[in-house]
């Protein structure tokens, strides 16, 4: 259970990462919609359920397993044109694969391919196919260049997973009212472009001793993702761009669940409408 595929992180360097610690999760949080100035309570995550198998050499491994992933938003005041309760649900399955050098010679390296699909509902009426593809890169080029790798920060607390990755994006309006923005001027689209994130984290036991426990406890369980995903849609040359922040508390003692605040802009990756929300609310992860 996370907020997305890139909080799932790719399959190569799991068990690299700090795992419960360092996601994101799923989130059921109060939302205030910047571009409107509507207070909402809305739920965003992913629920994947999947087989892993983890091999050796030159195959690191693969899973595959259904999904879910949707966002509900609870408006408390809508306008004419909103109902109480909007929702985006797509329901499907994906694979994901990984070897070990398989573009790169005497770099470590996994590149890591994932594929998923499935049908996209909106509370609309509007249902759509989507596909998507992603080839994600993890390279051991040694600190502080590591590529899907920690990286540390000098001699800091402070450590770095910059994670780049291609993303192409197929969809297609199935039935219903074409409320989405990728379909404004025909059925389909097919998007391509980069995506990068960043995540950080600190290293309790590296945080300054004259720090008071409390603090360095607090920082050691606070984690951030920021991710910029940009693409252009190869039927109609639009530029679609969506860019978010967000901070994790993990509670010590229940590190399945955390506080988290959001904010994201621009156009949300289901369906290309525009986005200016900034959100607060409880995480699971799982």
């Amino acid at each position: 259970m996370r907020s997305d595929f890139t909080d799932l992180g790719p399959l190569g360097p799991c068990t690299q990462d700090k795992g419960f610690l360092s996601a994101q999760g799923a989130t059921i949080s109060g939302a205030n919609n910047l571009l409107t100035g509507q207070y909402s309570a809305a739920l965003d995550g992913l629920a994947a359920f999947d087989y892993r198998y983890y091999g050796s050499e030159d195959l690191i491994g693969y899973a595959i397993g259904p999904f879910v992933q949707g966002n509900n938003t609870y408006q408390f005041e809508p306008t004419k044109t909103q109902t109480h309760n909007g929702y985006t649900v797509t329901t499907g399955g994906y694979g994901e694969i990984a070897f070990a050098d398989a573009f790169t010679r005497g770099v470590q390296g996994i590149d890591d391919f994932r594929f998923r699909g499935g049908e996209v509902e909106a509370n609309t009426g509007t249902t759509s196919e989507s596909i998507v593809a992603e080839w994600i890169p993890s390279y051991a080029l040694g600190r502080p260049w590591n590529i899907g790798l920690p990286n540390q920060l000098g001699a800091t607390a402070l450590s770095y997973t910059p994670t780049p990755e291609l993303m192409i994006q197929y969809d297609r309006l199935l039935s219903g009212p074409n409320k989405f923005t990728i379909f404004s001027t025909r059925n389909e689209a097919f998007r391509i472009g980069p995506q990068i994130s960043l995540k950080l984290t600190l290293d309790e036991s590296a945080l300054p001793s004259a720090m008071p426990p409390w603090l360095k406890s607090f920082l050691g369980h606070t984690s951030a993702l920021i991710t910029n995903h940009e693409s252009w849609d190869a039927y109609t040359n639009k530029e679609y761009s969506w860019t978010s922040v967000s901070f994790t508390y993990t509670l010590p003692d229940f590190s399945h669940f955390g506080i988290t605040a959001s904010y994201g802009y621009g156009n949300l990756e289901q369906n290309g409408n525009k986005g200016n929300q900034v959100k607060l609310g409880l995480a699971a992860k799982f």
